[in-house]
């Protein structure tokens, strides 16, 4: 939704490192690594103000830190793996008015294993949560699923 929005750095931090200008002064600084099975996801993940750190939000190892729990609901049973605290596909940001939207895929759809010519595409569903964080880097809500936002 919002990675398209990231530009490579070419200041203090650059490739693999993106930056995502917020507003008011306020950037989001990350890592863009493998996932390990043949895609990238971001780590080191940190919002910042003027150049100095307020608090990371996503280790390097793509811990969600602080991770304020989640809603429970019937997406729960398409999941294929238990659901862990950790970004290994697409994550992505957005603004609202004081709150930084965290929009993370826990699961891409099936898609997300084929091949250019459609071998090994399965039937997982795609299962996307979204939570917020405020301008100190701190969630205001726990995740839910994202058709109940």
């Amino acid at each position: 939704m919002f990675g398209n929005l990231f530009k490579r750095n070419r200041g203090k931090y650059s490739y693999p490192y993106l930056r995502l200008d917020l507003r008011e002064g306020y950037y989001i600084v990350c890592k863009e690594v493998s996932n390990g099975m043949g895609g990238y996801t971001k780590a080191e993940v940190g919002l910042y103000k003027d150049e100095k750190l307020i608090k990371q939000i996503v280790d390097e190892n793509g811990k969600i830190l602080d991770f304020p729990g989640v809603v429970h609901g019937d997406w729960e049973q398409d999941l294929e793996n238990p659901l862990t605290p950790y970004v290994r596909f697409s994550l992505d940001f957005g603004m609202t008015e004081n709150l930084i939207k965290f929009i993370w895929t826990v699961q891409p759809d099936g898609r997300y294993w084929a091949d250019e010519d459609g071998f090994g595409m399965d039937d997982s569903k795609e299962i996307v949560l979204r939570s917020s964080f405020d301008l100190d880097g701190n969630f205001t809500e726990p995740f839910k699923f994202k058709d109940s936002i």
